[in-house]
């Protein structure tokens, strides 16, 4: 899945270099950054700089998702699953997108929502057994 997952996301990257204008170097600046900071642990500068990067382009999916998981981390799942809908509405074949969306479901019980979350990642392709191992991993944890 790591993989997988990479190789979606370059491609992401490089069809919002190509697709965008204006700000794009600026957002993607900020988006990088953003990176950096949350792998830092610094989750609020992070913040920050990823607010940044879609003020300057909207469209910026890796930004949306990458937000998406920092409010997850500081379980703020309501705005989880905010970024993981506009992740899905702007890229709706990014199977990532729904298996981070069904694991915010699943630390707030939504089981059953959180179930049709990994089998549409399933649809676009990710290992079902590994979706559902960690699925259970997180249960533990609620």
């Amino acid at each position: 899945m790591n993989w997988q997952f990479v190789r979606i996301v370059t491609a992401i990257l490089v069809t919002s270099l190509l697709a965008a204008c204006g700000d794009l170097g600026d957002a993607q600046a900020y988006l990088d950054a953003g990176s950096d900071l949350q792998e830092q642990g610094k989750l609020d500068e992070s913040l920050l700089h990823y607010d940044k990067a879609i003020g300057l382009d909207a469209e910026l999916i890796l930004a949306y998702f990458k937000r998406g998981a920092l409010y997850e981390t500081r379980r703020e799942f309501e705005k989880a699953l905010a970024d993981y809908n506009e992740t899905i509405r702007l890229d709706p074949q990014l199977a990532e997108a729904y298996f981070y969306r069904a694991r915010t479901k699943t630390l707030q019980g939504q089981d059953i929502e959180a179930k049709q979350d990994v089998d549409r990642a399933v649809e676009l392709g990710l290992d079902r057994a590994e979706l559902e191992s960690d699925n259970e991993r997180i249960k533990s944890r609620r």
